[in-house]
């Protein structure tokens, strides 16, 4: 009869626990979603808009659409896609990523970062050459 009784009180609070979780879940999901779709927002505005703006998009689906920005508003993005030539709407909600031309900020420092070590490399090989004793 106690075993019985422990395991009713252990159910009704884990159903609780359960019950209190899901709920508070759902606000903290949405402020990350809302701060995802500001970034790609200010992204894209960064870019502009016209022949210049070229970006390749990765929507949430894994697609991905390369072209220019023809046109932004509060909740969407008008892209002419690169191969086809056709205008396409996409939602903010909608994109993972936003790459626009150039390298990105890592790949710099890595190139940086190998031509520094090559040249700390060379110069420690061509000071051996040229000094004999040092």
């Amino acid at each position: 009869m106690e075993m019985i009784l422990i395991t009713r009180i252990f159910a009704v609070l884990l159903s609780g626990m359960l019950a209190f979780l899901l709920c508070n879940t759902s606000p903290i999901q949405a402020q990350t979603l809302n701060k995802d779709i500001e970034k790609m927002r200010a992204r894209v505005s960064k870019l502009g808009t016209g022949e210049k703006a070229r970006v390749e998009i990765t929507l949430r689906d894994k697609a991905r659409v390369k072209g220019h920005i023809s046109q932004t508003s509060t909740d969407t993005f008008t892209m002419i896609d690169k191969e086809t030539g056709q205008s396409r709407t996409i939602s903010y909600q909608d994109v993972a990523t936003v790459n626009g031309p150039g390298l990105s900020k890592q790949t710099k420092i890595i190139i940086w970062s190998s031509v520094a070590a090559g040249v700390g490399i060379a110069l420690f090989v061509v000071r051996g050459a040229f000094c004999d004793g040092c």
